[in-house]
């Protein structure tokens, strides 16, 4: 079924939309949000999941990705703005006045930014791999610095020339040190081949260029402020090669007490939805599932609430 075409603020986006198997009404509705390099197809194993437990996925091909819009305006791709869109598609477009939002790496960036800019829309919250924009470096210390320096290569102009050369290269280099299925030669075919279309490359780094600018890193944290009082799940891949564990745990900080969970995903790298669905889809199921005011796994806020090793 070809994905449906939505208008997500003042740009449109590929959504692919799968209701639940069986009769009967969606137990609701998730938003699922990709990040770099990937696509909506990234999610298909979870997707077969939340559907066979009832749900209704959303999985947007995010802004940059075909055959979403792919506008030249770094500006476009600002978290902030990013969530804005999505938060209006999904009210004006789909009719869904609140959604469970599961991101990961980019769209886990987005999520959280829905959460603090939409908390009405948002019933509650998966963040894997990315914490809270307040935890970030100053939790991750030195080395998440270390861990990070693609980051402001990847922000430079010049960087799709760079990234291109040699064969992929650079991004081959990057992909392997993430861990686990960002090694494997199939994989990264499959990316390098996506990223070879006309502007996909461009378009795909403007993520970066939009969000480590000065003043876009300042009106994210601005945002950031509030605490969360929806529910939490932070989910971390043990063998994450780009994130250390400390910027997701100290993320319960950020979540009011009694609604912060808190998975880590054993022998994962960067792509639990590759590396290890089954554990994945176990975490999300498990938090999704779950009833009463306590949300995400009881316990408190500040990294106290309910930890789980998958």
């Amino acid at each position: 079924m070809p994905p449906q075409r939505l208008r997500a603020g003042p740009h449109t986006l590929a959504v692919e939309v799968d209701g639940p198997r069986g009769a009967g009404e969606p137990r609701g509705d998730v938003l699922l949000l990709h990040g770099f390099p990937d696509d909506a197809s990234i999610w298909r194993p979870q997707i077969e999941a939340l559907t066979a437990a009832g749900f209704r996925c959303i999985a947007p091909h995010m802004l940059g990705y075909s055959p979403s819009d792919a506008p030249a305006d770094a500006a476009a791709y600002q978290v902030g703005a990013v969530a804005d869109g999505l938060a209006s598609m999904l009210v004006e477009g789909m009719g869904v006045e609140r959604a469970a939002v599961v991101g990961h790496d980019w769209g886990a960036a987005v999520a959280w930014q829905l959460a603090l800019r939409h908390p009405r829309r948002v019933s509650r919250l998966a963040a894997v791999s990315v914490g809270h924009p307040g935890a970030g470096a100053a939790a991750g210390g030195i080395e998440q610095r270390k861990r990070w320096w693609y980051l402001f290569l990847f922000s430079d102009p010049r960087a799709a020339a760079w990234v291109r050369a040699d064969g992929w290269a650079l991004l081959r280099e990057l992909l392997a040190a993430a861990g686990g299925a960002g090694a494997d030669a199939a994989v990264q075919g499959d990316y390098t081949a996506r990223l070879s279309q006309r502007g996909a490359l461009e378009s795909a780094l403007r993520w970066y260029q939009a969000n480590l600018r000065p003043a876009a890193i300042a009106a994210t944290r601005l945002a950031a402020a509030p605490l969360l009082r929806l529910p939490v799940l932070g989910v971390y891949p043990a063998r994450d090669g780009a994130l250390t564990e400390a910027q997701m745990a100290a993320s319960g900080r950020f979540v009011a007490p009694g609604l912060w969970a808190y998975a880590r995903i054993e022998g994962s790298g960067h792509w639990p939805q590759r590396d290890a669905p089954g554990a994945l889809n176990a975490a999300l199921l498990g938090f999704l599932l779950e009833r009463g005011s306590g949300g995400g796994g009881g316990g408190g806020g500040g990294g106290d609430g309910a930890h789980s090793r998958l």
